[in-house]
């Protein structure tokens, strides 16, 4: 995926150096800056698409951890969390039909998904970490 989005860059670079370089009209400055932003807004689209798989990737895990901590007491809590973030997620379509968000927008939603799993994540993660303590803790106290 980084190779099209590479030659996209160098695309563009190239569009920006023939603007620069020859002496246009201003009927082939407005078909360069036109093609130059269309091709830019692709490069951004397909950044926030990328971000927007790994969101996905993340939810992923999450949902692995809560099926291996099925004993922890706020389980049915998260999973109301993530099937929340899933449904944000999947709505954050770059170029959806009828959706016009600005490039800007997508990206900081998509930011605040991430920031939520992440806690999700650590949060988990540590009460697994604590339960485990606490169960070697109740093994070592029974053998004694």
């Amino acid at each position: 995926m980084s190779s099209k989005f590479e030659k996209l860059n160098k695309y563009v670079g190239e569009l920006k150096c023939i603007k620069q370089q020859l002496i246009n009209t201003p009927m082939l400055d407005k078909l360069l800056d036109a093609e130059i932003l269309s091709r830019e807004k692709i490069m951004r689209n397909f950044a926030l698409e990328n971000k927007r798989h790994e969101l996905l990737k993340s939810i992923a895990k999450v949902q692995e951890i809560l099926t291996e901590t099925s004993q922890q007491s706020f389980r049915q809590h998260l999973e109301k969390q993530m099937a929340s973030l899933q449904e944000e997620v999947d709505l954050i379509q770059i170029g959806s039909p009828g959706v016009e968000l600005p490039a800007d927008e997508f990206k900081k939603r998509l930011i605040e998904c991430e920031e939520t799993i992440a806690i999700t994540i650590y949060k988990l993660e540590s009460q697994a970490a604590a339960g485990n303590i606490h169960s070697q803790t109740d093994n070592d106290s029974t053998r004694s």
